[in-house]
């Protein structure tokens, strides 16, 4: 596990997002040295091979995601409702060109070079997660909930139902749809031109080869689109063959159009969306408590391949936004059960944090208590419960599901070989509640940090649906799990008469 700096860390942050020509490892241990950092080719390649927005070429080089997807094209067809409003919805159409970290009501939508401006698209709640199936059907709620266009709608209180009519942030393409007569069915080329900001042009079809002096009749577009969903699915098939269920459909899909990118990343081409409605091969399926893409009808194996490093590091990551989570979670609970300024000890942070049944190395431990006693020492001077109250209870919720999770993974004592053993799908499923937990506590960090302290009921009500989902998974994989580890751990033992 590579363990960095806030410097080094930052510095790796701007290369990634801004970088977009094929690098090596040695070409950027030098950028780092050069900017003050020490670090070790075997540190960067680690780093590189980890990293879900570095795709590895050929002859040991590596490409970011943002040097990989700038300029390259795709199309978006506008549903009919979008037409008759003069609103374009990002939703799920540009992955995977751009940063899948980045919530797609806050990309920015371009014509020309200038920006389009916001406007609302009202839809209904059966049509409206349509817009985001390539984010797991698992996922939808939080993205509409998390759009600004939602601010007032509290799903919490309606039993985590979406009512009749809802919004999302879309760009008001009226302008643009009536001057180039702009009809249903017609369809939209985009780029990325810039991966960093999440900035994407978008031109009619028509338009772009007008502006090209190309003449493309309507026979060559179906004849192209034709081909192009053949290629798609037969790269997809390919993938699964190859690279088995990827960490999630964005990065099964990064790595097919990179690899493809010259017959798939193309002004004459289908979308996604069109490519899975006519499919029969290829469609969306449960992996998990995900969704993956895979063989249509099939279900996806639950079986981890070659090592078991990907299951097993994030339970030995620790970002620091969780160790500050966990130092407030201290602060807040006593302070709410002495109603005194709070103190925490050293060593009783470090009790809780970094429990004795987790057994990292004597580097990373050492790292990571240097962390937290630097960062138990700044929140010690600075925090404040008052500003912490609208989230504190609810960090404390999810910190106490991340903590099953966490001790569940490490009773589980097993090697790789008896990790084989176990049920991989319930296996599979505990490493994913785990990655989306420590997601969600980053996020209710970024909501509670010192610049952000009004509640957002909202996004609370997003994230309170989601861990009730979480813990009711977690108990229901926990029993199968701990049973088949009892019978391995009896198995270890033989008779000797």
């Amino acid at each position: 596990m590579v363990l960095f700096n806030s410097l080094e860390n930052s510095f790796y942050s701007f290369f990634v997002r801004r970088y977009l020509e094929p690098f090596s490892v040695r070409e950027l241990v030098y950028e780092f040295r050069s900017n003050g950092a020490k670090v070790s080719a075997e540190e960067i390649e680690e780093l590189l091979e980890d990293d879900p927005n570095i795709l590895p070429l050929e002859k040991k080089m590596y490409l970011t995601r943002a040097g990989a997807f700038t300029g390259r094209y795709f199309s978006i067809v506008p549903s009919a409702e979008e037409v008759r409003q003069g609103v374009l919805v990002p939703g799920d159409r540009c992955v995977p060109f751009v940063d899948g970290e980045q919530l797609s009501c806050f990309l920015t939508f371009a014509f020309d070079g200038t920006a389009l401006p916001q406007k609302k698209f009202e839809t209904d709640c059966n049509s409206v997660r349509d817009f985001f199936t390539l984010f797991g059907d698992e996922f939808a709620n939080q993205y509409i909930a998390s759009d600004p266009a939602n601010a007032t709608l509290h799903i919490e209180e309606n039993g985590f139902e979406l009512p009749p009519r809802l919004f999302l942030t879309g760009f008001d393409v009226s302008a643009l749809f009536s001057r180039f007569d702009f009809r249903v069915g017609d369809r939209l080329i985009a780029f990325v031109r810039d991966w960093d900001l999440g900035v994407v042009e978008i031109y009619p079809l028509k338009h772009f080869f007008q502006e090209k002096k190309e003449n493309v009749h309507f026979s060559d577009y179906e004849l192209a689109r034709s081909s192009w969903y053949q290629t798609l699915e037969n790269a997809l098939l390919e993938s699964f063959d190859r690279l088995g269920p990827c960490a999630s459909i964005d990065e099964q899909l990064a790595n097919v159009f990179y690899e493809n990118r010259a017959k798939l990343c193309v002004p004459l081409s289908g979308s996604i969306g069109e490519f899975l409605n006519r499919s029969t091969r290829v469609g969306l399926e449960l992996f998990g408590v995900e969704t993956r893409l895979w063989r249509a009808g099939e279900t996806v194996p639950a079986e981890v391949c070659g090592s078991f490093d990907d299951l097993i590091f994030p339970f030995y990551d620790l970002p620091e936004s969780v160790i500050e989570s966990f130092i407030k979670d201290e602060f807040f609970s006593r302070h709410s059960s002495s109603g005194q300024k709070a103190t925490l000890s050293d060593e009783e942070a470090l009790a809780r944090i970094l429990p004795d049944f987790i057994d990292f190395t004597d580097d990373e431990y050492n790292f990571f208590s240097l962390q937290i006693k630097h960062i138990n020492a700044k929140l010690r001077k600075s925090y404040n419960w008052f500003a912490d109250f609208a989230y504190g209870d609810f960090r404390h919720q999810s910190l106490k599901v991340y903590e099953k999770v966490r001790e569940l993974f490490f009773e589980l004592d097993c090697s790789d070989d008896e990790f084989r053993k176990m049920p991989q799908t319930e296996l599979i499923t505990l490493s994913q509640l785990f990655s989306h937990l420590t997601n969600m506590i980053e996020s209710i960090a970024d909501l509670c940090g010192e610049e952000n302290i009004v509640s957002k009921d909202d996004d609370l009500e997003t994230m309170r649906l989601s861990l009730e989902g979480m813990e009711f998974n977690f108990e229901d994989i926990r029993p199968i799990l701990l049973d088949a580890y009892e019978k391995i751990a009896r198995a270890r033992f033989t008779v000797v008469n």
